[in-house]
């Protein structure tokens, strides 16, 4: 701090200590001191001393609306910005945002031409953070803000997964990038540092925070402007579990690619999704609990598992179909059936595709599992789902009889 403008804070404090004076030149004088502080130092000086500030300012008989006013509130945003410990919500409702300016709209330009924010949108950007780190904290009156942050092009917070993350290199720099999906479908990218955790929790551990997939966010989207890339203004880590906040649903392991880290899951509406995050425990024919994540415009679904069940458990969580056999033909060994229950036809939610009602298994399926093989007019239960064959079309595959 500049030597002049410390001893000068440090008369004033003392000066106040003693017995605040009634003078409204030296209480001016006092608050700009503050300000003037606050607007140069909060990147170097402690949260707490900031706080301390901010509140020694409150309690002063200044003039509002006013310029002194305003530069208090664009000091706060400086403090908001430096410390996640700053409650900047609660400060708001201290400084009240009826008394905000006309000027204090307009954006500012230097000699140059050169636009700057105004004090309005630095004052958004600060609270659509700070609601995001605590959103238990809320405005008396939340209209103007509203007003505010809604012409800025924010968004309320919206819970998101990450279902890719991408590393390119651009100008001999290299960057990586979070592909994000929500709950519904709405698509989102940004770089991986505008993803963290929550700064407002207390620090555990290691505080370098990798951003992975599967992993869960609120997120504060934007409105794209002119020339950018990314719909994400900032994302914080949830607390929440995912399993908790998207639909969940039970998938049969139809196969697994190491090479790829991949494993390929099916559910009972014949939906194909893949995992990019590789399950050491997740073997062929295991059946998995799952956020099934379908992206709005992209079509490739991702599978977020959660939970892998033990061997020979979670069928039933599937669903079991019954099928009956119409014909079985033991030297080309496979058998014809149809479904029992022919009003619940087997097709892929959300398409158009076809349904189905019979199909054909292997006999070796059940030879395999060391079962009889049933005769014409006996009925078996099995594991059943659309999947697509090497011709690209889409038919009933018996993927396990069930006892």
């Amino acid at each position: 701090m500049e030597e002049d403008l410390a001893v000068q804070l440090r008369e004033l404090q003392k000066l106040f200590a003693d017995a605040a004076p009634d003078d409204r030149r030296v209480v001016e004088e006092y608050a700009w001191t503050i300000c003037k502080v606050l607007n140069r130092e909060s990147e170097k000086l402690s949260p707490l001393y900031c706080r301390q500030l901010l509140a020694e300012y409150m309690k002063l008989d200044v003039v509002k609306p006013s310029l002194l006013h305003s530069a208090m509130l664009n000091a706060a945003v400086k403090v908001a910005v430096a410390s996640a410990e700053f409650h900047f919500v609660p400060f708001l409702n201290l400084w009240n945002l009826s008394n905000l300016r006309r000027e204090d709209y307009e954006r500012q330009k230097d000699d140059s031409g050169k636009a700057f924010p105004s004090l309005v949108e630095k004052v958004g950007k600060a609270y659509v953070t700070a609601r995001l780190m605590r959103p238990q904290e809320t405005l008396a009156d939340s209209t103007e803000m509203e007003r505010i942050v809604n012409g800025m092009g924010f968004h309320i917070a919206v819970p998101m997964v990450v279902t890719k993350v991408s590393e390119f290199e651009t100008n001999g720099r290299k960057l990586k990038f979070a592909s994000l999906v929500g709950i519904d479908g709405k698509e989102a990218n940004c770089e991986v540092h505008a993803l963290r955790v929550n700064p407002a929790l207390p620090k555990t551990g290691n505080q370098h925070h990798f951003v992975n997939v599967g992993q869960m966010y609120d997120v504060i989207l934007k409105d794209k402007k002119d020339g950018e890339s990314s719909n994400v203004y900032c994302g914080i880590l949830s607390q929440r579990k995912i399993n908790e906040v998207f639909p969940c649903e039970t998938g049969y392991v139809e196969h697994v690619d190491p090479e790829h880290r991949h494993t390929h899951v099916y559910d009972a509406k014949s939906r194909h999704f893949v995992s990019a995050t590789y399950h050491a425990t997740a073997s062929p024919g295991q059946f998995v609990d799952f956020v099934p994540v379908i992206p709005e415009k992209n079509k490739f679904k991702s599978a977020i598992i959660y939970k892998v069940y033990a061997k020979g458990s979670g069928a039933a969580e599937f669903g079991i179909r019954e099928l009956k056999v119409t014909f079985v033909n033991h030297d080309k060994g496979y058998i014809a059936w149809e479904l029992a229950d022919v009003s619940a036809p087997i097709v892929e939610a959300g398409t158009s595709g076809p349904s189905f009602t019979s199909g054909y298994v292997s006999v070796d399926m059940f030879m395999e599992q060391g079962k009889n093989v049933p005769a014409v007019g006996e009925s078996f239960r099995a594991i059943v789902f659309l999947k697509r064959g090497k011709d690209l079309e889409k038919r009933p595959h018996v993927a396990m009889v069930v006892d």
